[in-house]
């Protein structure tokens, strides 16, 4: 019997269950407890039974391995060669984890930041923004095994997950393109032949307004035959923040910040369909956010001044009040998937698919946020996707694939995974209108002076929303379709009980297709000064790809695995959607700085090179889980989004300081040379004593551009006169941190152990302390360099496991700070701050049968 099968004899195949921390910072949920809890215990009819002393268990803890997927097979975790954490339902639940970027503080170098309603996923410092949907992100992402290309996708939030699965590192040979950096894979839970429900709510009783409701439930629908589960998720946070331009204008929203999600799962399991087993799954989410929450500080009198021209109403400081003519986004995601598995004399043989898509739109709003017009823009986009996945995978082989022995040696054994995978992804009818307001410009051209600058035409009522300034406009249309194909295969060869060979490869195929119209209104002196920057063009590119990865796994004990592995990532060229101001491939003889390098729609394939160190050990009796990794990864022709500013207004003064450009510049991705990201990552979780549980996740990612010599200009760098760029070789990733972090304290004490009246009932206190590094924000301006910083959250509450309860009062930003990013460039009239969501009590109830 090999190693392997010693060791996963001896593993439970349940969840790892992660503790929930939190931070008490309120005496009132003390008196309120004993009487929610004898109301607990009333309803369940069981506190006064006599249960197993937990005393005795506990002192017994030990950690329970996870069964994961990461490899498209059950693997427990500690044998799979991936840096990867994965955080189960009940971790999820106990910490009060409602989203994916909640859920990524405990995993170290990995984060999504979500802002507007779209999401970028940043893996190691790769990162993108989902903004622009034909730039593809680095970190993959997969949702019930099939992979996504947009981040838009995780607007369903944390549904009935079963568990999250993060996958550090390229997974290009399992999940495919844009792999380069990672995967977050989000695996729903499955129905069961059993009834199961649960109700998970949550409450802000201080603070801005927040409800969550999510209800579960599920069970045979005929016995032996169709199971079910369906679950309903609604999520609503309230305003914090307040537009006092409202008073002015009653078509503008008079709250800024609160959004909603609405959204259910239907999903159905055929346990013996002839022998297979078949699952069907349908989900729909509808997100809405109104405003973003941006605010202006005037620094000078002139400033304060214009602002109150517009609206009077407004007031400045830290006082959640905004001031800016608003706009609303909405996002529509549908998914239908089936997975088929069949098991034939020990071949798994098993095929995943789904159709569906994403609708997106934005309501008229102002790119500034403030009373007075710049531009404003709407957006609308439809984009569908069908995608499919058939794979098998062998039994155990004797041997290297029956092979017993080469030259009386013994070939340990051996095993195989193969598939094929196709999908087509869609880009229909994204559509941009924008308004570019004369008057918006003069005030900024001439120092925030209710001026116009000469030159510039005063009243011409072009394509003006209506009540509008005087405006010129522009209009994008854009459209792409991607056929991805491939082929893969993986095999790991057990050559004895200490070591194991994975080897794999998967080779690609990807077609993209592009429609480009992007026209003016006329005439249109800032936009296209000459006339003739309208076009249409249609662009086609394939890429071709071969990922191959090796790994080597020492089994040092059944405590202790060593990994290392090399593999190569790509991630595919494609076409820039955004180019607002004309063909970026035409010369532009209005722009100086423009003459020397001129742009493109079309971007080159992007390589990667990761190396890599993997300890995963349980130790200490197996309460002690830890997990290190040491990593190198290296891209070439590393794809970037750029903007090069446009014709310089001479004497002029930038919004944000420095010197402000006519809109006729561009924004485009370009391959930026090569990047290098290299670190460490642990992540450890100790059941210390019987009643104290300690998480920690630690990062320290080392990330430099060796060679970016064409990278945008800040507002405070003199473009290079023959590129209208700038070389930022040398330079971090922006708003990546070299050290970041958690660290999680839960303590659990029985309350039977002190009064037997409450059984197995326990009192839980925890406090989660997340860091995050220095870091540029932005740009690389002195004045965008972010300090360390950091944050907090807790709660503290009543649970018992054995009858399925909990509940709590959770804190979210305890300190009330008050600022989250803020624009400090010391030149600027104005500065745009960020504010936190003010300091809230959260009231949490769960309740799992």
């Amino acid at each position: 019997m090999s190693l392997t099968k010693k060791f996963s004899e001896k593993r439970s195949v349940s969840e790892l269950t992660f503790p929930d921390c939190s931070f008490r910072q309120t005496a009132r949920a003390l008196r309120a407890a004993p009487f929610l809890l004898a109301g607990f215990s009333l309803l369940s009819g069981s506190a006064m039974a006599q249960q197993e002393p937990a005393k005795e268990e506990r002192a017994k803890r030990k950690l329970e391995e996870v069964i994961v997927t990461a490899q498209k097979t059950e693997q427990a975790v500690q044998d799979v060669p991936i840096s990867m954490s994965v955080m189960t339902e009940e971790f999820m639940v106990q910490q009060g984890v409602t989203s994916v970027e909640e859920a990524l503080i405990y995993v170290p170098n990995f984060k999504v930041v979500e802002f507007a309603g779209r999401v970028s996923p940043q893996c190691r410092g790769f990162v993108v923004s989902d903004s622009n949907p034909a730039f593809e992100a680095p970190c993959g992402i997969a949702l019930d095994g099939l992979a996504f290309s947009r981040g838009s996708y995780f607007s369903a939030g944390l549904m009935d997950l079963s568990r999250m699965e993060v996958l550090r590192g390229p997974q290009g040979t399992t999940f495919g393109k844009n792999t380069t950096a990672g995967v977050v894979s989000l695996i729903s839970k499955d129905p069961t032949d059993v009834f199961a429900a649960k109700v998970d709510l949550k409450y802000a009783v201080e603070g801005p307004g927040k409800e969550r409701a999510e209800v579960a439930f599920g069970g045979p629908l005929i016995p032996e035959m169709v199971n079910f589960r369906v679950v309903h998720l609604y999520e609503r946070q309230d305003p914090f923040m307040e537009n006092t331009y409202h008073q002015t204008d009653p078509n503008v929203s008079e709250d800024v910040g609160n959004s909603e999600r609405d959204g259910y799962r239907v999903k159905l399991t055929f346990p013996d369909l002839l022998g297979a087993e078949l699952k069907l799954l349908h989900e729909r989410t509808t997100f809405f956010l109104n405003g973003y929450g941006i605010q202006v500080k005037p620094e000078t009198d002139a400033a304060e001044g214009i602002i109150l021209q517009y609206d009077p109403n407004a007031e400045f400081g830290q006082n959640y009040k905004v001031s800016n003519l608003g706009n609303e986004v909405w996002i529509d995601t549908v998914r239908n998937q089936f997975e088929l598995n069949y098991d034939f004399d020990g071949w798994i043989f098993t095929g995943v698919g789904g159709v569906g898509g994403l609708e997106n739109r934005q309501s008229w709003g102002n790119i500034l946020p403030t009373p007075y017009p710049f531009a404003a823009s709407r957006r609308s986009e439809d984009s569908p996707f069908k995608s499919a996945e058939f794979r098998a995978a062998s039994p155990d082989f004797s041997g290297l694939l029956g092979l017993d022995n080469l030259f009386g040696l013994d070939l340990g054994t051996s095993r195989v995974r193969m598939g094929v995978f196709a999908q087509k992804n869609e880009i229909r009818e994204l559509n941009i209108d924008a308004d570019f307001s004369y008057e918006g410009l003069a005030l900024i051209v001439a120092g925030l002076a209710p001026v116009y600058p000469a030159g510039l035409p005063t009243l011409i009522p072009l394509n003006q929303r209506p009540g509008g300034p005087p405006s010129e406009s522009f209009f994008i249309r854009f459209s792409q379709e991607t056929v991805s194909e491939a082929l893969f295969s993986q095999l790991t060869w057990d050559l004895n009980e200490r070591w194991a060979v994975d080897i794999a490869g998967r080779y690609s195929e990807e077609r993209k297709n592009s429609f480009h119209d992007v026209s003016y209104s006329q005439p249109a002196p800032a936009f296209d000064p000459a006339g003739d920057r309208a076009y249409t063009k249609e662009k086609e590119r394939i890429s071709y790809s071969f990922q191959p990865k090796v790994s080597a796994t020492y089994r040092l004990s059944e405590e202790i695995n060593i990994f290392a592995h090399w593999a190569q990532a790509f991630k595919s060229g494609g076409f820039n959607a955004y180019t607002s101001t004309g063909d970026p491939e035409k010369p532009r003889t209005t722009n100086p700085n423009q003459n020397a390098t001129v742009g493109s729609l079309e971007y080159d394939d992007e390589t990667g090179t990761d190396w890599g160190l993997d300890f995963k050990m349980r130790l200490l009796d197996n309460t002690l889980q830890l997990n290190l990794s040491f990593f190198r990864l290296t891209a070439e022709d590393f794809q970037v989004l750029v903007e090069v500013l446009g014709t310089e207004v001479p004497g002029s003064t930038d919004f944000l300081g420095g010197r402000i450009s006519l809109p006729d510049g561009y924004q485009q991705v370009v391959n930026a040379g090569e990047a290098r990201a290299q670190g460490v990552e642990l992540d450890a979780m100790w059941l210390a004593n019987d009643w104290l549980t300690v998480i920690g996740a630690i990062g320290y990612n080392d990330t430099e551009y060796l060679s970016f010599p064409l990278d945008a200009c800040g507002p405070h760098e003199d473009p290079d006169p023959n590129t209208g760029r700038c070389d930022h070789t040398g330079m971090p990733f922006l708003n990546t941190p070299k050290l970041s972090g958690a660290l999680t304290l839960h303590t659990n004490f029985r309350l039977g152990d002190w009064w037997n009246w409450f059984g197995n009932t326990e009192m839980q206190f925890g406090l989660t302390g997340q860091y995050t590094g220095e870091r540029f924000e932005g740009s690389y301006a002195p004045w965008a360099e972010e300090e360390s910083e950091w944050n907090y959250s807790g709660h503290f509450g009543f649970s018992n496991p054995a009858q399925g309860w909990s509940i709590k009062l959770a804190v979210e930003n305890p300190y009330d700070d008050y600022l989250g990013t803020e624009g400090r460039d010391p030149s600027a009239p104005l500065q745009l701050v960020v504010p936190r969501r003010p300091r809230t009590y959260t009231a949490q109830f769960n309740w799992s049968y």
